[in-house]
C-alpha cells in the first residue's frame, strides 16, 4: 500500500542552510537529505514537498535521484517554474486534505493565519526552519522543514495524528 509523506526546505545547493544543518559541505547535505528521503520512500508513495526545494537550476537534477511521486507546494525560493514539470507530478499554491483522519489540515510552505484555518484542524508547514509559531494558535501548526524531521520525511497521516495531539493538549509539539 502507498503512503503519502510531507517534508519542506529541502533547500539542495544552499550553503548557508547545510552549515546551519551540521554539514560540512552542501553535497554532504543534499546527499544525506537523498539517503534519508530514499530510506523511507518507495517508488509507489506520494511525497508533498512544502516548497523551497532547490536554491538553483543546477541543483533541481537531484530531485530525480529522489524515490516517489513528488508534488511541490510552492515556496519563496521556488523559481523555476518550467523546470518543475520534469521532477514534480504537479505544482500548487497549497493542498487542502479535507477528509484526512483524525482531522482536516491544509498543506502550505508558509504558515497560514488562523483566521483561514476555521475549516481545518490545522496547518502543515514548512518555511519557518528551526522556528515554530508561537502565541495562542500555536496547537493548529506544525512544522515539517527539515531542521524538525531530521531531515526525513514525515508520514501524512503521523503528521495530522502529531497536530490533533498539539490540539487535544493545547500545545506544539515536535514532528514524531
Amino acid at each position: 500500500m502507498s503512503k503519502v509523506w510531507v517534508i519542506s526546505d529541502l533547500h539542495f545547493g544552499h550553503a548557508k542552510v547545510a552549515a546551519s544543518r551540521g554539514y560540512a559541505s552542501t553535497d554532504e547535505h543534499d546527499k544525506d537529505l537523498i539517503r534519508k528521503w530514499n530510506s523511507v520512500v518507495r517508488d509507489k508513495d506520494k511525497v508533498w514537498v512544502l516548497g523551497d526545494c532547490a536554491m538553483s537550476k543546477r541543483h533541481l537534477p537531484k530531485l530525480a535521484e529522489l524515490c516517489g511521486t513528488k508534488r511541490l507546494v510552492g515556496g519563496n525560493h521556488d523559481l523555476f517554474h518550467l523546470e518543475y514539470a520534469k521532477y514534480f507530478e504537479y505544482v500548487v499554491a497549497m493542498k487542502v486534505y479535507d477528509r484526512l483522519e483524525p482531522l482536516p489540515v491544509v498543506l502550505t510552505h508558509f504558515p497560514v493565519h488562523p483566521y483561514l484555518l476555521e475549516r481545518f484542524g490545522g496547518n502543515i508547514h514548512g518555511h519557518a526552519h528551526h522556528a515554530t509559531v508561537q502565541g495562542d494558535h500555536s496547537a493548529l501548526y506544525l512544522n515539517v522543514c527539515a531542521e524538525h524531521t531530521d531531515g526525513y520525511p514525515v508520514e501524512l497521516v503521523d503528521a495530522a495524528h502529531t497536530l490533533h495531539w498539539n490540539l487535544m493538549l493545547g500545545h506544539n509539539s515536535v514532528v514524531p
